[in-house]
């Protein structure tokens, strides 16, 4: 994939996009979606604008239900990606598991949870990513858990680090 931020994305039939799309001039085609949390975080004027050309192109925006806000969350636990997600993330996983669109992304845990969900991703300045399975160390004593805490042993803080 050229990585040129005015190139265009491959077109496909149902897409949910990011707010970092807006912040690039690209272009892309397909029935798309976002979520009111992305309008809201594009304050400035150019990708103020940019939402504005693609709403006329049909932009639609929609919130998602709160079951498939639910199963985002369960997954993102279960991928360790919990505690990297925004709301504003997390409704956009919610939106395109529920219309079985893309995702349109270059954040590192939104394409994580979603290949862990069965959502293809449409990376705009990343090349692929590979599915990341997390471990949780403690950086005080080098225990391993299943999440991010603070540590029952000895008290430190618990981070994930790639397995």
């Amino acid at each position: 994939m050229d990585t040129k931020a005015s190139s265009k994305l491959q077109k496909n039939s149902a897409i949910v996009l990011d707010t970092s799309f807006f912040f690039y001039n690209m272009d892309i085609e397909g029935l798309l979606f976002t979520t009111q949390a992305v309008i809201d975080e594009c304050s400035d004027q150019a990708s103020s604008a940019r939402i504005l050309v693609y709403r006329e192109k049909g932009l639609q925006v929609r919130e998602p239900e709160k079951r498939s806000v639910n199963e985002v969350m369960s997954v993102s636990e279960e991928t360790g990606d919990i505690g990297k997600l925004s709301k504003t993330d997390i409704g956009l996983l919610a939106l395109a598991l529920e219309h079985g669109a893309r995702i349109c992304s270059d954040d590192f845990a939104i394409r994580n949870v979603a290949m862990a969900l069965g959502i293809g991703i449409e990376p705009m300045m990343q090349r692929q990513i590979r599915y990341i399975k997390w471990k949780f160390r403690c950086k005080g004593c080098a225990r391993l858990y299943d999440k991010a805490m603070v540590c029952p042993v000895c008290g430190a803080e618990v981070t994930r680090k790639l397995k």
